[in-house]
């Protein structure tokens, strides 16, 4: 068998139509031609009233069968056209995919002080609020999302659906945690788990958070320190001032944390710490704004030239049918 038979009979064999409902739309046209041409025959009129032997003197043949070839003139681009849009295919091409994929890990603080009201409605509100924007805003790469506080619990792995993270935003403050407390450390190490699981070598992470604990920043330095390729950035919230925090952040049912002595804890923000950890990690740190000038910020950073080594190229290469269907669009011109 020659090469061309070969073909020929594999594309006989892999012949078939990527839209075949099209092909229903045969019907009414070829009905629709019968039918004309079954009401501009001549014959079909007189036939009744005049002998057979008379009929081919009396009534005149051409324009009769002029006009019955006109209607199926009329069906031949009908029917070029539900084929050409049935689609038919009898080989495949290869179609290469690129797909650019930067990780970020959002680190937000669930500790009872995210409820101070220092910034209004409250800190926690206004991070969900920013975190929604900053969500919508992003147009590629996968985001995760860990919440902690005494301990840490990852929210969503890292995905692109970020519309499925901006609907569990709002369930989400301190009384669903199991444990009370203020434990980045355990946040950020879950976060770095989850991009080198997910097969990166850097990333991103952005801590939502009014504050760090003393001991827990020479620590943080440090793991990140070991790991090349993973910034950290800093959104905080809150004033230096502070503000008390509700007792319902601590399972009470009214008025203020205290402290042993009785005297009402301020939740202040405790800028320090939360800037050198983004400046020791290649990150920004930016307050919390009225306008959109942080979460723009920090999305240029994300999406910025300078993180291309924290993109991952997935090159795959799939093979789709190729539509043939445009050929038939030159005897239907």
């Amino acid at each position: 068998m020659s090469a061309f038979s070969a073909e020929l009979a594999t594309a006989i064999t892999q012949f078939h139509w990527l839209r075949p409902w099209w092909l229903a739309a045969l019907l009414p046209g070829i009905a629709l031609a019968l039918l004309l041409a079954r009401r501009s025959s001549n014959n079909s009129h007189w036939q009744g009233v005049i002998a057979t032997e008379l009929l081919p003197y009396l009534v005149e043949q051409g324009a009769s069968t002029q006009r019955q070839r006109l209607h199926w003139w009329l069906l031949a681009p009908w029917l070029c056209a539900c084929l050409a849009l049935a689609g038919p295919s009898w080989n495949k091409i290869p179609l290469p995919i690129h797909k650019q994929q930067t990780p970020l890990v959002i680190l937000l603080d669930l500790s009872p002080s995210m409820l101070a009201e220092d910034v209004k409605p409250n800190r926690l509100t206004r991070a969900r609020l920013k975190l929604t924007d900053l969500l919508l805003a992003r147009q590629e790469g996968t985001t995760a999302l860990i919440a902690y506080a005494g301990d840490a619990h990852v929210v969503t792995p890292l995905t692109d659906d970020t519309a499925t993270i901006v609907s569990l935003l709002p369930a989400l403050n301190p009384t669903v945690m199991p444990v009370a407390g203020n434990q980045p450390l355990q946040a950020l190490e879950k976060g770095i788990a989850l991009i080198q699981e997910s097969g990166f070598a850097n990333g991103h992470m952005l801590l939502v958070s009014d504050g760090l604990p003393d001991a827990d920043l020479p620590q943080m330095n440090a793991q990140l320190a070991d790991i090349s390729g993973i910034k950290v950035s800093v959104l905080a919230l809150g004033t230096e001032d502070g503000a008390p925090i509700p007792a319902t952040a601590a399972g009470s049912k009214g008025g203020f944390v205290k402290d042993k002595q009785g005297n009402i804890v301020l939740a202040q923000l405790r800028q320090k710490p939360l800037r050198t950890l983004a400046q020791s990690n290649g990150g920004l740190y930016r307050k919390l704004s009225t306008d959109d000038k942080d979460f723009e910020a920090l999305n240029q950073l994300f999406d910025s030239a300078d993180s291309e080594q924290s993109q991952q190229q997935l090159q795959r290469t799939f093979d789709t049918w190729h539509d043939s269907g445009f050929w038939l669009v030159l005897p239907l011109l």
